[in-house]
């Protein structure tokens, strides 16, 4: 049998065809298995507090190894976790951590930021970065101050 170039446009047609149904189908379905997911997971709102700085860094929040958050100074962003323990901390510095045993459906509030004057005095006038986590209250207050990081 010979193939030509009509039976392998033909079947490269008819294979992007399968391709595209197989694909719409689980794309359909992803969203109803996303919406369950995301009942059970936990939320953690992030605000970056750092004092001014002449040069601007962004403060880089990390698990595992693996930068999760990086937030200019001012700003804050909201970011889905999955319950159970999570240890974060400031990259690249793993020994100012915060450990966090997040529960399904909850809300937790951490705080970060680097604090240029105390920096200056360090170790004497303590350490010049902060991380801890916050009271749903005061993490309301900081919304309205900071800015959603774009």
């Amino acid at each position: 049998m010979i193939f030509t170039k009509h039976h392998l446009l033909a079947a490269i047609l008819v294979a992007s065809l399968f391709y595209s149904v197989i694909t719409a189908a689980q794309q359909t379905a992803a969203p109803d298995n996303a919406s369950t997911a995301t009942v059970n997971n936990a939320t953690l709102y992030v605000f970056n507090i750092s004092g001014w700085t002449l040069i601007p860094s962004n403060q880089e929040i990390a698990e595992a190894d693996a930068v999760i958050v990086s937030l200019p100074r001012g700003t804050y962003t909201t970011l889905t976790i999955t319950p159970g323990n999570h240890e974060f901390y400031v990259h690249p510095f793993k020994g100012r951590k915060v450990l966090l045993t997040a529960e399904p459906n909850k809300e937790y509030y951490l705080v970060v930021g680097y604090n240029p004057s105390k920096s200056y005095a360090f170790p004497l006038g303590g350490d010049p970065v902060l991380i801890r986590l916050i009271s749903q209250e005061q993490g309301q207050n900081l919304q309205k101050e900071l800015k959603p990081k774009e």
